[in-house]
């Protein structure tokens, strides 16, 4: 009786399997292993020397007069560095360059954000050392409170309507303390009035405050984190780096590694061996 059994079809000589990549990978694995070792110990001994930038911090409430990104725009503007530049120790160093990029020099290592969730502005500030860095963030800080102060005309009409709610808080309060005139009149009219003057009265407080706060650009209640004292610098991140470098050397290798293997397998073969030859004939000069 006949057998018609299909015939497995037999693997061709070229396929690649698990067992051929675990044979590749089984005879590299020093390779494999102590290079991304290598390389990583060698980025992270080339990061130890690099100049290390400590970063200083500060958090500042937008006043209510401007909104979070006005006041990006306001410290972030040319009068503000070039009042920090004047107030600089180093703008003398500084002002032997042109004028544009003593400003681009100083504008570099300042960083100004609003974050809209937590309605604060960032002012961030770097430097070569912790107390530098510090003392960037402070001294922008100062600048801004006199850059962002008003002044002429502005302060002017602030003053002037401060005056008038000053003597309409006067008149509210000569008459809370005014004695009425019998009881009656206390219990009908009283009652009444006097809540109507107490928050008629802490309306022209708020608002008093609110110009007092305009009048002065911001002051210390503004700012909700003082200037930080960085521990750590803030670059170069060596783990970062080391990782990465480890990460890219590994891949780097097991590339090489498979395409090795390929090309000696490739050169068993006379078909292959011969396009090798065409191959390195083309790149020859």
């Amino acid at each position: 009786m006949q057998n018609n059994d299909p015939i497995p079809p037999s693997r061709p000589d070229d396929e690649i399997s698990l067992l051929d990549i675990f044979v590749v990978i089984a005879e590299n694995i020093r390779l494999l292993v102590f290079g991304p070792i290598l390389v990583a110990a060698v980025a992270y001994g080339i990061v130890s020397f690099l100049p290390k930038t400590y970063e200083s911090t500060a958090w500042l409430r937008p006043v209510d007069f401007q909104t979070g990104q006005g006041m990006v725009a306001v410290l972030s503007s040319v009068d503000t560095y070039q009042a920090l530049l004047n107030r600089s120790k180093d703008s003398q160093s500084l002002l032997g360059k042109s004028k544009e990029i003593a400003l681009i020099k100083l504008r570099k290592p300042i960083k100004v954000t609003f974050n809209a969730k937590q309605n604060y502005v960032a002012v961030v500030a770097s430097a070569e050392t912790p107390e530098q860095a510090r003392s960037l963030c402070a001294a922008f800080i100062e600048v801004a409170q006199e850059i962002m102060r008003p002044r002429g005309l502005l302060a002017d009409q602030i003053q002037e309507k401060m005056q008038i709610d000053r003597k309409a808080l006067q008149n509210i309060t000569a008459k809370l303390q005014q004695p009425t005139l019998n009881e009656k009149q206390a219990q009908s009219v009283s009652a009444i009035e006097s809540q109507s003057l107490l928050l008629k009265q802490i309306e022209i407080e708020d608002r008093l405050l609110q110009l007092s706060f305009k009048l002065k650009g911001f002051g210390s209640e503004t700012i909700l984190q003082q200037p930080s004292l960085p521990e750590k610098p803030s670059s170069p991140k060596k783990s970062q780096v080391t990782i990465i470098a480890g990460i890219l050397a590994g891949f780097i290798l097991l590339v090489f590694t498979f395409l090795r293997a390929a090309l000696r397998a490739a050169s068993d073969d006379p078909e292959c061996a011969s396009k090798l030859a065409r191959i390195r004939k083309s790149f020859s000069f």
